[in-house]
């Protein structure tokens, strides 16, 4: 007797989120369902990266054990009710696919390109001058898969369809003649909507407003985007930014 597995989805976003940070998976042997991590940072990354996993699996092997996906996944383990341990792709709550931090994927992107030579990181405390020396040591050009370079403009891709506004904070709009910090004004918004924190983005515009740096002190003189080398229509995003920054 064959048993004949029919399938089918459906995703909302919910009265919460801005967007839908849900994937969802089905081929011949795997069906997996990966939640957007409940509006966490970059949740919808996660999921897709885990989607990715499950989907490259499923034609790897018949019948695949528990530990199989688990190790696939990168994940510290499963807990009793079967439920994924770790928090998450990356950052405190566990590591990525190959069981590399955040950091480890950004030194080993930047090590991958062969006309880098030498690759200058802050540091902080002893460990992770021992963690760099390790990366350094394994890392080389064209060392990443193509399987890692995939999963990286993925993640890439989905990044940049969040970020608002495409300024590089290079500072040449500074200094404004009314002293308003557009570099910061456009990373706070471009943070708030890519990690989805707005509450913290907010707070710490208020905290420009009450410097009298903000967005609203500006005259439309057009000095910084005579200046702006990405040719931004910063006069109007100022405009965008304080709207979705300013605290009423």
């Amino acid at each position: 007797m064959v048993a004949t597995l029919r399938v089918g989805w459906a995703t909302d976003r919910g009265a919460v989120r801005q967007f839908n940070e849900d994937h969802v998976f089905a081929g011949g042997r795997v069906v997996a369902v990966a939640d957007g991590m409940g509006g966490h940072a970059a949740g919808d990354v996660a999921s897709a990266m885990a989607v990715d996993v499950m989907s490259q699996l499923d034609g790897q092997s018949e019948h695949l054990r528990p530990d199989e996906v688990v190790a696939a996944l990168g994940m510290r383990g499963v807990d009793d009710d079967g439920r994924c341990a770790c928090g998450g792709v990356g950052g405190e709550g566990g590591a990525g696919r190959d069981g590399w931090s955040p950091a480890e994927w950004a030194l080993r992107w930047v090590w991958n390109l062969p006309e880098v030579s030498v690759a200058l990181s802050g540091m902080s405390s002893m460990e992770q001058v021992v963690d760099n020396i390790r990366i350094a040591s394994d890392a080389a050009p064209g060392a990443l898969t193509e399987r890692q370079l995939a999963m990286l403009a993925r993640a890439r891709e989905a990044y940049m369809t969040r970020t608002k506004i495409a300024c590089t904070e290079c500072g040449y709009c500074q200094p404004c003649p009314q002293g308003v910090l557009i570099p910061d004004v456009f990373g706070l918004y471009n943070e708030a909507e890519i990690f989805n924190a707005w509450e913290g983005s907010r707070r710490m515009y208020a905290g420009i407003a009450k410097a009298s740096k903000d967005a609203s002190r500006c005259v439309e003189c057009g000095q910084c985007e005579a200046a702006c080398p990405q040719q931004l229509k910063v006069i109007e995003l100022l405009k965008e930014a304080h709207t979705a920054l300013a605290i009423e």
